[in-house]
């Protein structure tokens, strides 16, 4: 027999001991439950595709159907002999190219909604699927929609079209014909003969998202989708031309750079949304505007104006204007509630309200300009009050004398500096307008007319040695009576001048040494009014690369390049008998360099005052990158 030996006080509490330090050791270590997972991979959020399509034909049978974006084939009525009786039909094919269902409107929009009285004699037959061929005894036993006159009225062309593959009862599938015909009445009498429907009509067909596909709650998130707005207008040549939609108006100028004479342009605004958030206005739009061939109009020459309503409640208030987040440009709503303003480029902008806060000092709210969200009511003290890099906005017309006795300066900058003039106007009456008078300085001038008087000598000048200054002007319009846009003797300047008019005895007037000068899309005018000289003192340039041609100082442009593009130069004069250039290469010149491209040319052809070079050496003139060959200066 075994005998069990005693456990002792010893063995017991070493046991617990070493049973403690397992519990202490278990405490920084995880148990091994039971466990097991599933996972949901490949989860899709990815949005659907509303895509509408239109092509027309004159037949059912046998049919070619036209492309209407195609510039060739987008007039689908074009007819110049109607009469009494006379029919035209055409089938219409929308489809729905995307994968999201889609309602549309086929809107028939007056071109020229002053000129519109035939639209009361014409009769609009509808049929909004189109099984059979029509015949003209059809259509004249058929009840007609309305007259042209009452279906731009009613807006009355509707319908709702599920994507491929999707079908529900009520609904059409992909695509369907519209039959659309017109026909004079009959009783139409000699008061319509030899009249014209204004400009036409255009058939915008536009689509929204419809209330087909469902959420986790019901089909109704979309309930409120509204068409984007859709207006069209035909570019007669050297007219301007005004386009109205969605509670916005573009006036595109005459001559505008990307529109030929009868281009049709069709303004889109897919989004025009207003909201009030306490004091402020935010507007976003959203908004296209195209010619016949699809291209976005960019008025490079003379801006778009865009004027939309905000609510005469807002009126007071500056509008302040962005694009992709910056500031474009800021103006005062009108007593209406209006918001005008220029665009070297249509786009989608953003504009806020404000009823902006006079700056520290200022009084009332009649505010000249806007600095860093606070209004002053002098644009001169904004200037000053600037810091280096901010920019300043003219908020109004102004007219500016000189600073004081001593400077016969309108507008002095000394620092790095954007000065936006919203579109405005500064009139001078000092000798010059926009003075650079430091080193170092980089000024940008942008949407601002500078006019001067008889007074204003310069409109925006480069003080003499001043070096390392870079001078942009854009989207503007200077006019002085000597030198529009002058770089002082011995100045250094990259100046460079994008979609701008610009005016004067010389439009471009040029000291400068080791400068560089690019203009693009431009329009330089050299006007020669001043007192005929028969030794030719007085003849001179629209561009001048200049020297002192009393001899008195050795003061001369050098190695200077000009390079301008796409840009009308005119030379002119009132008829004193001077002579007036395009190019000048004035006395004492040296190493300049201009190269002319894709530009057009208006001057004297008898006098040969195309191009001078008055005893400057080393020059050269480029046209369409071939050397020029000097005519004779005699």
């Amino acid at each position: 027999m075994t005998k069990t030996k005693p456990v002792t006080k010893l063995t017991l509490v070493s046991a617990v001991v070493a049973l403690m330090l397992c519990f202490a050791m278990l405490l920084g270590t995880t148990y091994a439950w039971f466990t097991d997972s599933v996972t949901s991979s490949g989860n899709i959020i990815k949005t659907g595709k509303l895509d509408v399509k239109m092509y027309w034909s004159t037949s059912l049978t046998n049919s070619t159907w036209n492309d209407v974006e195609a510039a060739a084939t987008n007039k689908i009525f074009n007819y110049e002999l109607w009469e009494p009786g006379y029919t035209e039909i055409r089938y219409v094919k929308i489809v729905n190219d995307g994968n999201l269902a889609l309602k549309y409107h086929l809107n028939i929009v007056p071109n020229d909604a002053a000129a519109m009285e035939l639209a009361d004699v014409l009769d609009v037959y509808y049929d909004e699927n189109a099984q059979t061929e029509y015949t003209r005894e059809a259509i004249a036993a058929a009840t007609p929609t309305g007259t042209l006159a009452q279906v731009i009225a009613a807006d009355s062309i509707n319908g709702v079209l599920l994507p491929e593959g999707q079908t529900q009862a009520g609904f059409y599938t992909k695509e369907i014909v519209v039959a659309l015909a017109v026909r004079m009445q009959e009783t139409a009498g000699n008061d319509y003969m030899d009249m014209t429907l204004g400009e036409g009509f255009s058939l915008n067909l536009v689509a929204t998202q419809y209330t087909y596909e469902g959420d986790s709650f019901d089909n109704q998130y979309d309930n409120a989708a509204q068409y984007p707005a859709v207006a069209t207008a035909t570019v007669t040549a050297n007219q301007e031309t005004v386009v109205t939609a969605g509670g916005m108006t573009v006036t595109v100028p005459a001559g505008s750079a990307n529109a030929d004479a009868n281009d049709t342009l069709t303004l889109n605004v897919e989004n025009f949304n207003s909201v009030t958030e306490g004091e402020n206005v935010v507007v976003t739009v959203d908004a296209e505007l195209v010619d016949q061939d699809g291209h976005a109009v960019s008025n490079s020459n003379t801006p778009l104006t865009v004027k939309f309503n905000v609510g005469a409640q807002n009126a007071g208030k500056q509008a302040v204007i962005k694009h992709d987040n910056e500031v474009v440009a800021t103006v005062v709503v009108d007593a209406q509630g209006y918001v005008t303003y220029t665009a070297q480029h249509f786009c989608v902008v953003t504009v806020t309200m404000n009823a902006v806060e006079a700056a520290d000092g200022e009084q009332g709210t009649d505010f000249e300009a806007y600095l860093n969200g606070k209004g002053y009511a002098s644009f001169r003290n904004a200037i000053n009050l600037a810091a280096a890099g901010d920019t300043v906005y003219l908020l109004k017309d102004i007219t500016l004398g000189r600073v004081s006795a001593e400077d016969n300066v309108a507008v002095s900058v000394v620092k790095n500096l954007i000065i936006d003039g919203g579109g405005h106007t500064l009139n001078v009456t000092a000798g010059r307008g926009i003075w650079v008078d430091n080193g170092n300085v980089s000024l940008t001038v942008r949407n601002l007319k500078v006019i001067g008087n008889n007074k204003c000598e310069r409109g925006v000048q480069v003080n003499g040695g001043k070096t390392g200054i870079t001078l942009v002007i854009e989207n503007c319009e200077v006019l002085s009576t000597m030198y529009a846009v002058n770089i002082c003797n011995d100045a250094s300047v990259d100046l460079v001048i994008r979609g701008s008019k610009i005016t004067g005895w010389s439009a471009i007037n040029a000291w400068a040494a080791d400068s560089i000068i690019k203009i693009n899309d431009s329009e330089l005018y050299g006007v020669n009014d001043k007192t005929y000289n028969a030794e030719g003192w007085n003849d001179f340039g629209t561009v001048v690369l200049e020297g002192d041609t009393t001899n008195q100082t050795n003061d001369h442009s050098e190695s200077v390049t000009v390079e301008i593009y796409n840009t009308k130069i005119t030379a002119q004069t009132t008829g004193q008998g001077n002579k007036q250039w395009c190019i000048l290469f004035n006395k004492q010149s040296v190493k300049n360099t201009v190269r002319l491209e894709g530009c057009s040319f208006v001057y004297d052809e008898n006098a040969n005052t195309f191009f001078a070079l008055d005893n400057g050496t080393e020059n050269a003139l480029y046209v369409n990158g071939t050397l020029y060959v000097f005519p004779s200066n005699d």
